[in-house]
């Protein structure tokens, strides 16, 4: 008996040793890579013009007449209406891959309406597919438009778990921004008022009413399914369709700057701008910039490089650069690895190794007003 208790003892010493060494390998495998140490770059005023729109009228006449949004928008009272028939439209032809693909690993191609709905044997369609279509239907139909990605940290938006693709309509009766879900066909409501995607996150989905195109059915499980995504947002700042752009940028809402788990080698794809500054995205598409209050500092912006050199102990390569009163600024200076600033004067490149990598930002070459530190771990 004694050795019976003994054996059995031994092997539940030994599944405990398995499950540190597992916990261990997995959290080692976690830590690699590249990750924030410090993040003192969040942008804090209100001076960034977001862009709306198209300057393309020939191309909005012709998804006009293509798909007769005169006919599919017909009844609609207000700008608000209209966007509710268009996710009916939207919800009858456009069906989802699933109700809840999010689009795990998503395409920022410059594909548009008409490239999707002329594809043959098309059956389904993605919800990055679906919320460029309604987006297009809608600014097409006169109504201000743009597409957002919710997600638990920013890190998500480009990780596995995918982020959630949200269309946003500016309501003029309103006078606010009100969230669409095109992929499921719903919008969240408070006290018979429709919430902003920001609005819910401030909000919570505890006490929300989900508004949908089908039965009611539909939505019994919606809040559970995505509750995990309404944490932080991202949207364009030039959200305008077929033209030229302002901007290839993009602001990001952290709903807690304490984590700074929301950069990594894939983040870091897309120049983003991040704050903490929740008005910046309830402004009115008709803001305009205050050229009275500018910004106090700049705020440092990066992309990763597609090419890198042919170096083993260089990691990854990213662009930098300086964020002032919506636009770039051409004289700054940087210090990399405390090392002395040096002027820029538009753009500057930093090779990422091992270890730590320490950029600091100085509008006179003495003194540090911005300060980021990563760390890539092999």
């Amino acid at each position: 008996m004694k050795r019976k208790k003994s054996t059995v003892v031994l092997i539940w010493i030994i599944v405990a040793l398995i499950a540190v060494i597992v916990f261990k390998i997995k959290g080692t495998d976690n830590n690699k890579g590249f990750k924030v140490v410090k993040w003192n770059n969040f942008y804090k005023g209100d001076n960034i013009k977001l862009y709306y729109g198209s300057t393309d009228k020939q191309l909005l006449k012709q998804l006009n007449e293509k798909y007769n949004l005169k006919k599919i928008t017909e009844g609609g009272k207000n700008d608000f209406d209209k966007s509710l028939k268009i996710l009916d439209w939207i919800n009858k032809n456009m069906p989802n891959k699933d109700t809840m693909d999010y689009d795990e690993n998503i395409d920022y191609s410059e594909e548009g309406t008409f490239d999707i709905l002329s594809q043959e044997n098309k059956n389904t369609y993605s919800s990055r597919e679906i919320c460029i279509v309604f987006n297009e239907f809608a600014i097409a139909s006169g109504i201000i438009s743009r597409i957002g990605e919710l997600s638990s940290d920013p890190d998500s938006f480009t990780r596995k778990e995918g982020s959630m693709i949200i269309c946003e309509v500016w309501s003029n009766d309103y006078n606010k921004w009100i969230m669409i879900d095109a992929t499921r066909g719903a919008y969240m409501e408070y006290n018979n008022i429709p919430l902003s995607a920001i609005e819910v996150i401030e909000r919570g989905l505890a006490n929300i009413k989900i508004i949908g195109v089908k039965d009611n059915e539909e939505y019994e499980e919606y809040v559970d399914d995505v509750k995990k995504y309404f944490h932080n947002y991202l949207i364009k700042i030039d959200n305008s369709i077929y033209g030229e752009k302002n901007s290839n940028s993009y602001l990001c809402f952290i709903n807690n700057k304490e984590n700074k788990n929301f950069l990594n080698e894939n983040s870091v794809k897309r120049p983003i701008i991040y704050t903490y500054n929740k008005n910046l995205f309830k402004l009115s598409p008709r803001y305009e910039l205050n050229k009275i209050e500018k910004d106090e500092i700049p705020t440092l912006i990066f992309s990763k490089k597609n090419i890198t050199k042919d170096d083993s102990d260089i990691k990854m390569e990213i662009y930098g650069g300086a964020f002032q009163d919506s636009a770039m600024i051409n004289r700054y200076y940087i210090s990399i690895n405390n090392r002395p600033f040096k002027q820029q004067n538009s753009y500057f490149e930093v090779e990422i190794k091992e270890g730590i990598t320490n950029i600091r930002l100085s509008k006179d070459g003495k003194s540090a007003i911005r300060e980021v530190v990563f760390e890539f771990i092999e």
